[in-house]
């Protein structure tokens, strides 16, 4: 394989590499959801649902709801822990109804977003620095793909752009590691 084909080769791969990161951050988060829900807070969940038979039962997380009022078609779940999943379910004559949700997650205080901060800028100079340094040794391109892909991790849920810029330096870090002779 002479160098020319190599280099196409090298570019080929890189290319499927960004194309497949690519479209992972693109995939959106999906819920599993049988009934709307009105409200969510950090403790409490409040669900709509409309029944088409007479209703049975209800449960939240697997408890049988005592005193259960199918009349106003909400139901709400008060006093859950943050960050917590709670499965709401109806049982009809002929149909099941449920709903899995999560309650919303404590606003992070100022320490956690600098600290968060100081993670994405500290894993982008490593990266950033690691692919430079590899334009000489190529194993070191590679260490810098690996911190890339920390700072996906660490952003991608939140910071699309950003998550994107590491993705970029990931695909850079392996061109660098392998077009080397």
């Amino acid at each position: 394989m002479n160098n020319d084909q190599k280099t196409k080769l090298i570019f080929l791969i890189t290319g499927i590499l960004f194309i497949l990161l690519f479209c992972i951050l693109l995939i959106p988060n999906a819920s599993a959801s049988c009934m709307n829900i009105t409200d969510r807070t950090i403790n409490s969940i409040s669900w709509n649902y409309s029944n088409s038979s007479p209703i049975i039962s209800a449960s939240l997380d697997g408890i049988i709801l005592q005193n259960f009022d199918n009349t106003s078609h909400i139901y709400s779940a008060k006093n859950l822990l943050p960050d917590s999943e709670h499965t709401f379910f109806i049982l009809e004559i002929n149909n099941t109804i449920s709903n899995i949700t999560r309650t919303l997650s404590e606003p992070q205080t100022e320490t956690d977003i600098l600290i968060n901060y100081i993670f994405i800028y500290l894993f982008f100079i490593v990266a950033l620095g690691c692919i430079i340094i590899g334009l000489k040794i190529p194993f070191i391109a590679l260490i810098g793909s690996g911190f890339a892909i920390l700072g996906i991790l660490d952003t991608i849920i939140s910071q699309w752009f950003i998550s994107f810029i590491f993705m970029c330096i990931f695909c850079a870090g392996i061109f660098v590691a392998f077009s080397k002779e």
